[in-house]
């Protein structure tokens, strides 16, 4: 048999006695020892370093070290067989003879996932994190704008026309919130919601920042206080045609609970030039309402509008034959002088004759020069120059700002034979052009009385 070493006494056992079971009995010890599995062996207890009884060691701890085997009876005393060191107590956990278990070493994978899980983890923690930060820097954020506008807020109100024109230029900047915060301060609501005060200077000085501030006062017109929606449709007013930006969010305040912002939209809309007339059908609309301010909104509105709100013709034409108000029928028959400008200056130029046919010719053609010439020549004649005046309003809807600056000038020249274009002198006095802007003002002004 091979070579095996006794697991109570440490001894070869290779010349121990055979039983018929397949054990075997230890000559030293004379206990019966069952045979290891293949690829086992047992654990071999350490050996003493002298001599004497103990010489089967062949080697151990020294003499003089503690060890659980010098608390043992001398081997071959039967009558400590009882309180001899059992296999169990000697081998690892389980039954005698069996492979001890080894647990596995974790795979990469294995630590790939636990990075992986960890790290999900910290990012989770982190969003959470965020969120619940997020309260507070916003307010934060909020307090140090209002704090910014604050410092503006005085000259807006109360300083020279150049101080507020830096203030507005500076809340503008600050963004759209900033500008919401703004109207608040600048606008003023007695209580009743029928009526609303301005600070004039600090709507003039806001209007004239222009496209830029559009985003803030859209801002505005989404605010649930009335004052505050008033006094951003009232800034787009003066703004004119550099308010174009905001002509969906007009759209969106012409069902406004507070009537007043809506006849203030309305007229808004007015003075969007082209770019109002896709709210032409929602202002026809309101040629049949109940409200005669309504109405009356929204006749003057499509006559600014002009050609582009031909779609509303046959809305005004009715509206100036049936409305009960006879004010609003005379504003619809003056309206419909402005949207129809087209087929008025083609009857004026077919009915013209001689030099003035020329001339009314040379308004609408494709020569820039011949065109600003002939309005300079009609606009001399003064009240003779009459027939010119359809053309020359139709002038004031061309593309070219020069051809524009022309025709203001000459309609200010005819004076009284330019009246039935009023409106179109009206919305020219809110365009983008500063030049067009000055010459529509100063050709509504009143004629002077010579002394």
């Amino acid at each position: 048999m091979p070579a095996t070493r006794c697991p109570f006494c440490g001894t070869q056992c290779t010349d121990a006695a055979v039983r018929g079971d397949s054990s075997f009995v230890c000559r030293n010890c004379g206990k019966a020892v069952e045979p290891p599995m293949a690829g086992y062996s047992l654990p071999v207890p350490p050996r003493q370093s002298s001599g004497g009884s103990n010489d089967r060691w062949s080697d151990g701890p020294p003499e003089d070290s503690a060890n659980r085997w010098s608390a043992q009876p001398p081997l071959g005393d039967e009558s400590s067989s009882s309180e001899s060191v059992s296999q169990t107590s000697i081998l690892p956990h389980g039954d005698v003879g069996q492979p001890v278990p080894v647990r596995p070493a974790r795979s990469p994978l294995v630590w790939a996932l636990i990075v992986l899980a960890l790290f999900l983890a910290a990012m989770i923690g982190v969003v959470l994190l965020a969120r619940s930060m997020r309260p507070w820097l916003a307010s934060r954020r909020v307090a140090a704008q209002q704090a910014t506008v604050n410092f503006w807020l005085p000259r807006l109100n109360n300083g020279s026309d150049e101080a507020r024109r830096e203030a507005a230029q500076a809340i503008v900047a600050l963004g759209p919130k900033a500008v919401c915060h703004t109207l608040d301060h600048i606008s003023k609501d007695p209580g009743d919601g029928q009526r609303f005060l301005f600070v004039p200077g600090a709507v003039r000085a806001l209007a004239n920042v222009g496209a830029e501030a559009v985003p803030g006062l859209c801002e505005g017109l989404g605010s649930p206080e009335p004052k505050v929606r008033a006094v951003a449709v009232e800034i787009l007013l003066q703004m004119g045609a550099a308010g174009r930006g905001a002509r969906d969010c007009l759209l969106t305040t012409l069902d406004d609970p507070n009537r007043w912002v809506c006849y203030y939209t309305i007229d808004t809309l007015g003075y969007l030039g082209d770019s109002g007339s896709p709210a032409t059908n929602r202002l026809a609309e309101f040629l049949a309402s109940p409200d005669l301010f309504a109405r009356r909104h929204a006749v003057e509105a499509l006559g600014r509008i002009g050609p582009e709100a031909r779609d509303a013709a046959g809305a005004l034409e009715k509206t100036a034959a049936e409305d009960p108000d006879p004010a609003i029928r005379s504003s619809a028959s003056l309206a419909l002088k402005q949207v129809e400008v087209v087929r008025l200056a083609r009857e004026a130029r077919r009915e013209a004759k001689g030099e003035m046919r020329q001339w009314l010719e040379a308004l609408q053609g494709d020569n820039a020069s011949a065109a600003i010439a002939a309005a300079v020549a009609v606009g001399n004649m003064g009240f003779e120059g009459r027939p010119a005046a359809p053309g020359l309003a139709l002038m004031l809807h061309h593309a070219d700002c020069n051809r524009r600056l022309a025709a203001a000038t000459a309609l200010g020249r005819l004076g009284l034979a330019a009246a039935d274009f009023i409106p179109t002198l009206e919305a020219a006095a809110k365009e983008e052009d500063a030049a067009v802007r000055a010459a529509a003002a100063k050709a509504l002004e009143p004629p002077k009385r010579k002394p």
